[in-house]
């Protein structure tokens, strides 16, 4: 079983004095899997930031890929991406239908993709050494 864990975050008080904050963060249960990685530079295995990370199944009605997910790589080039369990796709025997189709036993395609002309997604913090 999958788990999704969700965020938040907290101000820190001026002046720093002892102060107590809470901030209380959840683990929810999901139906299907998480694929995560780093995305690296081939040459170089340093890690790309703001890479697009996409998955894609071969739809059985068209034999061509379509696309399930997407996300971008963060600042030290890791990725994470949920795959559900089941995919909408048009029903062959009533085109303007939708069917679910199941992703189990499917061969999912994780590409990444990378431009110098992608913007920046976000600014990343520096890491004191």
């Amino acid at each position: 079983m999958s788990y999704i864990l969700s965020a938040g975050s907290v101000t820190m008080p001026t002046p720093m004095e002892q102060e107590q904050l809470a901030l209380d963060l959840g683990i929810t249960e999901v139906e299907g899997v998480v694929v995560h990685g780093v995305i690296t530079d081939c040459e170089t295995e340093e890690p790309i930031e703001g890479a697009i990370v996409k998955a894609f199944f071969t739809n059985p009605n068209t034999t061509e890929l379509e696309g399930i997910t997407h996300t971008f790589s963060g600042c030290d080039g890791n990725y994470m991406l949920y795959i559900p369990p089941t995919v909408e796709i048009e029903d062959p025997e009533n085109p303007e239908e939708m069917i679910s189709h199941s992703l189990e036993g499917e061969e999912i395609i994780i590409q990444a993709v990378g431009s110098e002309n992608v913007g920046e997604p976000c600014e990343c913090p520096e890491v004191p050494t």
